[in-house]
């Protein structure tokens, strides 16, 4: 079926309409409230990034009488524009928050109760960096870990880098980017990196596979995703739910969970088996296609729609537009990958579909930056390490680490079996956290360290590159820290002159270290400030420059790689295959999971304005599933999982047709655990608690969490 809405349209109708306000220009009662009164005299703007979801937009902070009075998109912005989300909105209410870490506190109680005794940030450095130094003598860098995400944990990052700690993990670099990136290489070199590489103003045709694209509500891909849309762009959605951007789509997919891989083989056997690509562009750039068309043989239409219930004619129509709009025709990556356990080669399935279709380096398709760019970015990155954490949990169980530092990173809601994380966390010497609201991992902490929200601060750099342009921002304070929270800079620099390690932190502080930054690329915290919080370098190589119908590409064979050697030399299959997962046990349904339009995970459950918009998550059950079970639209139900562990609260059922009938639909972030957090406490059914059971990756090392089922208890 065609579809043929505005973009209004499409967000009214869509799952997002909650947040439809985040893209227009108008407010939702709860923020207008409080958003709208007081006085506009005194009034400053400083421009900012905003720290509330990986998109990190350019806003401005608009100050009235020395308070912050609300956040709005900064017009000068390539990128967002004066656009910002819900989420981005309500920072203010983060900033005012009365649950907030405010000063530095020793535990008291038993780990887990939340009781502590105030010290001062003198006392709690000290024990800090004296457990460190402590296991840093006895047992060496391999017994600390480091649990750290988000933009304030850079700096202690380094610091961990440079003790040589092994142990250092990212939970949002592992799901959503080490899979997809570790995929795309294998076969291109490079990857995609993030939505600027996608050519959304040229494409004709755009290809989702469970993606959160339109739900995470991440303003710039959003942005121009829907412009491509306006301008005619066909859209392909395979999703067993009936997701936000399926309102819009040309043809949506309602696959059987865990058989993406073989659609996806399914379309390359119709397009090679018809001869629907170029040529001459496979023959000049592609190693190993002639492997490639032996292998996907085996996947005849016929048997790809008994595998996926996708019927053989939608097969054959989708891979021809995708085919038909060749090169510009954009699959897109995705983002968090790890969902049953054999995703490496799921994803890998997908670049080498955009390999065949010609659109790697093509004007509408993905156009990675090139690598040759300038260099003198390269201090604003941060390399990353690639640690497992079912293995530094199995570590600390064992004893073999004994002090954990937990900087930004809920691991209790991020991660299968939060109960065995409870016993690791219990089980270590020492644990220090870093936040700025007393998370479930702040529960277990035995000294926290209060930060600074992102508006109250400076930060890392931040610096993309879109356009054959790269741009360079600075996170601006827009108010003084509040309480005794302190930025990121100052704690580590303080750790880091009292345990003797640290080459970047002999500054006077952070903007003196961040002018020292700026000095690389001629300019300076003052001159970003000017220029509405960025600055736009002007000599980066441009992609159009590059021949991308006949060039080198960075693998061992200088061609793409439908084949991987590597691959094969490690014990895993050249070629991606279809494998498949168990199904649901009777009476259960698989346990989805996704991205609410209006919370970025649990960081924002406490936020009293995203609450008023969506103050609990709902389980999305197929109509003619409820018909049968008796189960009514709004009742509330316990859930079970095949282990028997139970919701600790009840759910909502939406009852809908936009779901397959073996599966079931929550969204992630609800349910908060601390007894401190008086907004998300309960709120909600948490997601996390439900997954006993994960599968590993063999090559990622990451763990697939779509492979828990729940069933229905009455409440």
């Amino acid at each position: 079926m065609k579809l043929n809405l505005t973009r209004r349209a499409f967000l009214k109708r869509s799952s997002i309409a909650a947040a439809a306000f985040s893209l227009s220009d108008h407010l939702s009662p709860s923020f207008v409230s409080s958003a709208s009164s007081g006085s506009h005299s005194n009034t400053e703007i400083i421009p900012t990034v905003c720290g509330l979801c990986k998109a990190r937009c350019l806003v401005e902070g608009v100050i009235r009488n020395g308070r912050l009075h609300h956040i709005q998109g900064n017009g000068k912005s390539p990128f967002n524009g004066t656009k910002v989300c819900a989420r981005g909105l309500a920072a203010v209410k983060l900033l005012y928050d009365p649950d907030r870490l405010k000063y530095p506190l020793k535990r008291s109680g038993r780990r887990g109760e939340g009781r502590w005794t105030r010290i001062s940030w003198q006392e709690a450095i000290t024990v800090v960096s004296s457990e460190i130094k402590r296991v840093l003598a006895s047992r060496g860098p391999e017994g600390l870990a480091l649990l750290a995400g988000g933009s304030s944990s850079w700096y202690i990052r380094k610091l961990f880098q440079e003790m040589d700690v092994p142990h250092i993990y990212d939970a949002s670099w592992n799901y959503c980017d080490s899979i997809r990136n570790i995929a795309y290489e294998s076969v291109f070199g490079d990857s995609p990196g993030d939505f600027h590489s996608l050519d959304y103003t040229n494409t004709r045709c755009i290809v989702l596979m469970g993606s959160h694209l339109g739900e995470n509500v991440q303003v710039p891909e959003l942005k121009k995703f829907t412009e491509a849309l306006e301008k005619g762009s066909q859209l392909i959605v395979v999703d067993p739910r009936y997701s936000a951007p399926a309102n819009k789509a040309g043809y949506y997919l309602p696959i059987k969970p865990g058989t993406d891989t073989a659609l996806i083989l399914g379309w390359l056997h119709h397009i090679i088996d018809n001869e629907l690509y170029d040529e001459s562009w496979v023959r000049d750039n592609i190693e190993g296609f002639d492997q490639l068309k032996e292998h996907v043989s085996q996947y005849s239409l016929e048997r790809v729609e008994a595998i996926t219930d996708i019927p053989v004619q939608q097969i054959r129509e989708t891979a021809n537009l995708m085919s038909y709009h060749a090169p510009a025709t954009i699959i897109h990556p995705g983002g968090h990958g790890g969902w049953y356990g054999n995703d490496v080669q799921r994803i890998r399935s997908l670049a080498i579909l955009t390999a065949v279709l010609g659109s790697w380096g093509a004007t509408g398709g993905i156009k990675p930056p090139v690598k040759r760019e300038n260099e003198r970015l390269a201090p604003f990155k941060l390399p990353q390490q690639n640690s497992s954490f079912s293995l530094l949990r199995n570590k600390i169980l064992r004893g073999d680490i004994g002090v954990v530092g937990c900087w930004g990173q809920n691991p209790l809601q991020n991660h299968p079996l939060p109960y065995k994380t409870i016993d690791a966390f219990n089980k270590a010497d020492f644990i220090f956290a870093t936040d700025v609201l007393p998370t479930e991992s702040i529960l277990y902490a035995d000294i926290v360290l209060p930060e600074t929200t992102f508006l109250e601060r400076y930060d890392m750099l931040e610096s993309w590159v879109s356009d054959n342009q790269s741009v360079i921002a600075s996170r601006f304070p827009v108010v003084a820290p509040h309480f005794e929270s302190r930025d990121p800079y100052w704690i580590v620099q303080q750790l880091s002159r009292q345990i003797g390690k640290g080459r970047m932190f002999g500054h006077s502080g952070v903007e003196e270290f961040l002018d020292f930054q700026l000095r690389q690329v001629d300019s300076s915290l003052q001159e970003l400030s000017k220029n509405n919080g960025f600055i736009r370098l002007p000599d980066l190589e441009d992609n159009n420059g590059v021949d991308w119908e006949r060039r080198s590409f960075p693998t061992s064979s200088g061609k793409i790689e439908a084949a991987s050697m590597y691959f094969q030399k490690h014990g895993w299959s050249p070629m991606p295959t279809y494998e498949p997962i168990d199904s649901p046990p009777s009476g259960f349904f698989r346990l989805l999971y996704g991205r609410s339009p209006v919370h970025s995970l649990t960081q924002t459950c406490n936020n009293t304005w995203l609450n008023h918009e969506s103050p609990e998550n709902e389980i999305w059950v197929n109509d003619t599933v409820a018909k049968t079970m008796g189960l009514a639209e709004g009742e509330n139900i316990i859930l079970e999982n095949q282990d028997g562990i139970r919701s600790i609260t009840a759910i909502r059922v939406k009852v809908t047709p936009g779901i397959r009938q073996d599966c079931v639909y929550v969204a992630h972030g609800y349910g908060a655990r601390s007894s401190l957090l008086s907004q998300g406490f309960n709120r909600g059914v948490s997601d996390t608690y439900l997954m006993t059971r994960s599968k590993k990756d063999p090559i990622s090392g990451v763990r697939g969490m779509r492979t828990n089922f729940v069933r229905f208890r009455k409440s």
